[in-house]
């Protein structure tokens, strides 16, 4: 099964596309001395923000995939940027330690139950409204990924997470 996020943040572009406008504007503003350096500085600041605004939020975008292997599945993101694509991350769904949505507190609880857990952000748009994190636990390190899937990517982590394939069998009995 694959799964894009649709693109509908259009605040971002609104926020890259008036970084790009301003830092125009600033260097075009006659100025001598000090004022030059410090005009030319804030133009090359925001114009590096429009850049990487535009590069993070609009010229990438992420693929889900969830591939059954064994009884169980297999968790890829796939990031694509411009025709070239390449997997960012993939874990087993049977290594989750914990999943759910994600809110502006989830960060704090996750690192102080899991200390040493870093984080990933493989998400579509800037301000999504509807984020979810899957904690995995590879070889004695904690690993977060912060994704939007949709419902059915949902409802296999739900059914599937920390549970091996022999697992799966007793519980179905």
């Amino acid at each position: 099964m694959k799964y894009s996020p649709k693109r509908f943040d259009t605040g971002i572009r609104v926020i890259y596309s008036a970084s790009l406008i301003l830092s125009v504007v600033l260097m075009m503003i006659p100025a001598t001395g000090a004022r030059s350096s410090i005009l030319s500085s804030a133009a090359l600041l925001l114009l590096a923000v429009a850049l990487f605004l535009f590069v993070k939020y609009d010229a990438t975008s992420y693929e889900y995939i969830l591939l059954e292997r064994n009884g169980t599945f297999d968790f890829y993101v796939n990031k694509i940027s411009g025709r070239r694509g390449a997997y960012a991350c993939y874990f087993p769904i049977s290594d989750c330690v914990a999943h759910g949505e994600f809110t502006d507190t989830t960060r704090t609880e996750l690192n102080s139950k899991y200390s040493g857990c870093t984080f990933s952000k493989y998400v579509q748009n800037f301000m999504s409204g509807k984020k979810y994190f899957a904690l995995f636990e590879h070889e004695g390190r904690h690993q977060c990924i912060v994704f939007e899937p949709n419902e059915e990517i949902i409802k296999i982590f739900e059914d599937f997470a920390g549970k091996r394939p022999g697992e799966l069998q007793n519980d179905e009995e």
